[in-house]
């Protein structure tokens, strides 16, 4: 592993889960030093304080999830915090704002997780062989052919029912 690597780890210790650490430097230390060099430089890292900040002042209009790449999370937080007040004439801003505030508490970890897709995508683009690439790549065509219905006779065969108590008296 290269110092280049261990400095961008012990950098940007606080802008990935702490429990998945150790499995991305064995990761990035299974690569040479050119790879990892462009697995860091194409893992766009973003700052989970940067985006609590976001979130704070611009949560309303979901700036916060648009930086981390949600872009869904922040169409919905736009629309549900801009459009649905105006069509509930402002009855509806407190339910929206509470979608807000939990942001607050959520942002900082789903950032974290947003850089660490990132980088295991990188890293899974990098690492892959051109087998791998190959098979993906392929179209698969796939024929359902209908099935052979085989009829099969099957005799059941009676047996004698036994005698119950009662008629046995």
């Amino acid at each position: 592993m290269s110092n280049f690597t261990d400095s961008f780890l012990s950098a940007n210790t606080a802008n990935f889960p702490s429990e998945q650490l150790p499995s991305l430097r064995e990761r990035l230390a299974q690569l040479d030093d050119s790879q990892a060099n462009q697995v860091i430089a194409a893992a766009d890292v973003k700052n989970p304080t940067t985006a609590l900040i976001l979130s704070i002042f611009l949560g309303g209009f979901g700036v916060d999830r648009f930086y981390i790449g949600h872009t869904g999370l922040g169409i919905g937080k736009l629309l549900t915090n801009v459009l649905l007040p105006f069509i509930t004439l402002g009855l509806s801003m407190f339910f929206t704002w509470i979608w807000v505030v939990v942001d607050w508490f959520l942002i900082m970890n789903a950032t974290k997780a947003a850089n660490l897709e990132a980088i295991n995508t990188a890293l899974a683009t990098m690492t892959a062989t051109p087998e791998t690439v190959e098979v993906i790549e392929e179209k698969v065509e796939v024929v359902a052919e209908p099935a052979e219905v085989v009829e099969e006779k099957v005799e059941v065969v009676a047996e004698p029912a036994e005698a119950t108590e009662e008629q046995a008296d």
